[in-house]
Formats: structure tokens, sequence, C-alpha cells
């Protein structure tokens, strides 16, 4: 099956200061499939991959090795600014909401 990763994460560093020369350990992707949008983990192994990047696998797990992958198109990873802001006002907003719910 082919997928498209639509959002790539860098689960294996800090969110507020990633070092952007580091090649991750591990992506949470959300991916574009022809069966739809879901979301995966990938082991990179070293191998420079990203927001953008098409690969191929027949392996239907949520973990992926990216040794199990074929990628026809490789764009290397970059932390995406916006998307790490909007996960920390998320965070910071569900964290409110708790506080006054007390």
């Amino acid at each position: 099956m082919k997928y498209f990763i639509i959002e790539a994460l860098d689960i294996t560093q800090p969110l507020l200061a990633p070092d952007e020369k580091k090649t991750p350990q591990v992506l949470k992707v959300v991916v574009q499939s022809e069966e739809g949008v879901e979301v995966k983990y990938i082991e990179t192994e070293g191998k420079e991959i990203g927001k953008g990047t098409v690969f191929n696998t027949n392996v239907r797990n949520k973990i992926l090795n990216a040794s199990e992958t074929q990628i026809e198109n490789r764009v290397r990873y970059r932390p995406d600014r916006t998307l790490i802001h909007t996960l920390l006002t998320q965070i910071r907003m569900k964290q409110n909401e708790n506080n006054q719910e007390r």
C-alpha cells in the first residue's frame, strides 16, 4: 500500500527545544492512503523521513520500521513549529480546564 506523510512529529525529542540537526529515531506520522487518513509510528533507523515523504509497505501494523518500507520520495524531517505550537496550546487549554474543574 502507498502512503503519503501529511504530518510528522519526532517523539524522541522535547517539543520546546528540538535538535534540528539530529535525525529522528521515532516519528509519529499522519498518513494518507487509499483507505483514508491514519496515524502510524515509524522507527526511522537513521533514514531521512519527513512531511511529504511517499512510501510503500505491505505491513499493516501501526508501528513500522523504515526497513519494512520502500521509500519513493524522501523528504528530510524538519520540526513543524506551527504544529508544535498548536499541540502545546491544546495541552495548556486542557490543563486550565482541569484546574478550573477542581
